[in-house]
């Protein structure tokens, strides 16, 4: 089993969206049975990554600056991939939103003072993991005309929870919509690597 990195950021959607999708995992469970990931709570992973806490203090004070920059925005999750390569069943953006989604991903995991990072995939919520055939083909009739809104508005550092299995939510950054690309280029933090 691969171990998963002690932290994580995501885009965290707000509760509606959370919502909807654990109403798809749990229908998708009544038909297809148990799998991977059926409790996991809607997200988008930017980075998954190990840290000091001198590195963390730094990650969250970078991501409180990053946050000021953006604002929010809604997108449309709308393209269901059911993967057996993979064994994965999963949503993705809207064109029109992905490369969107995929620029602040890639500009948040530039920021991030931390030496190793988990590899970056394509903006996606998943909806079941280490599915069987059959489960994916089950996932691919059921979902395949469902679609959600996930409304871009905050970012979430989350620490993993090997008692659970689960990442837990440890702190949130809202998107304020207030540019001060200035004052963030000239935002200096020494770091002990």
């Amino acid at each position: 089993m691969k171990i998963p990195y002690t932290y994580s950021i995501i885009f965290h959607p707000l509760s509606s969206t959370i919502g909807e999708v654990i109403k798809f995992k749990k229908d998708l469970t009544s038909k297809a049975g148990d799998y991977a990931s059926q409790n996991s709570l809607a997200h988008i992973t930017i980075a998954g990554f190990e840290a000091t806490e001198n590195q963390l203090t730094g990650v969250k004070e970078y991501l409180k600056k990053f946050v000021e920059n953006m604002v929010p925005f809604t997108t449309l999750f709308n393209q269901l991939s059911c993967s057996a390569f993979s064994k994965c069943a999963v949503f993705l953006p809207s064109f029109e939103f992905n490369d969107r989604i995929h620029n602040i991903t890639k500009n948040v995991r530039n920021i991030i003072p931390v030496k190793e990072m988990s590899k970056i995939s394509p903006p996606h919520v998943s909806i079941g993991r280490d599915l069987s055939e059959e489960q994916l083909t089950i996932a691919l009739q059921f979902l395949n005309s469902k679609s959600f809104k996930f409304d871009c508005c905050q970012l979430a550092l989350r620490k993993f929870d090997p008692n659970t299995g689960q990442y837990e939510i440890i702190q949130e950054f809202s998107f304020t919509g207030k540019p001060n690309q200035e004052n963030f280029r000239q935002t200096s933090i020494d770091w002990d690597f």
